[in-house]
């Protein structure tokens, strides 16, 4: 299931602010990436427009659509079935999600990610991880 679409913007806010007039609102806001700004709309609550701060090097558009996983174990079946991720399934503290990337033959960006702390559970058996909130609170933890 596709979860979000995220583009490279020069400035969130007048972003944010053009969307809200084809009737997005705003869901939440986080410092990754120099300040992001999510954005979905009533009519369909479970797609996220994700608006990064265009760094220095950045191109403006497009940076990559992300499908909702279940959580690590359909991550390796994906692994499994020959998907060359970039990285790794990690947990980026600034958005609360588990992610992984990678990169298709044309160039473009395809992300992978679990928002749930029950998704992680494969994952954390592992090594010892915590879960923090955007202010830097401990939400969950384990090993």
């Amino acid at each position: 299931m596709l979860d979000h679409i995220c583009f490279n913007v020069k400035d969130v806010e007048k972003t944010a602010e053009l969307l809200s007039h084809f009737g997005y609102i705003e869901k939440r806001r986080t410092p990754h990436h120099g300040g992001s700004i999510e954005v979905y709309c009533k009519e369909q609550p479970d797609l996220v427009i994700e608006l990064m701060t265009q760094r220095e090097g950045d191109f403006a558009g497009f940076n990559h659509a992300c499908f909702l996983l279940s959580g690590k174990e359909e991550y390796d079946e994906l692994v499994a079935q020959g998907l060359n991720f970039k990285g790794n399934y990690h947990f980026v503290a600034d958005s609360g999600r588990y992610v992984d990337n990678l990169v298709d033959e044309d160039g473009i960006k395809w992300q992978v990610t679990a928002d749930h702390i029950s998704a992680a559970v494969g994952y954390a058996k592992e090594f010892k991880w915590e879960a923090k909130n955007a202010s830097g609170k401990v939400v969950a933890s384990g090993e």
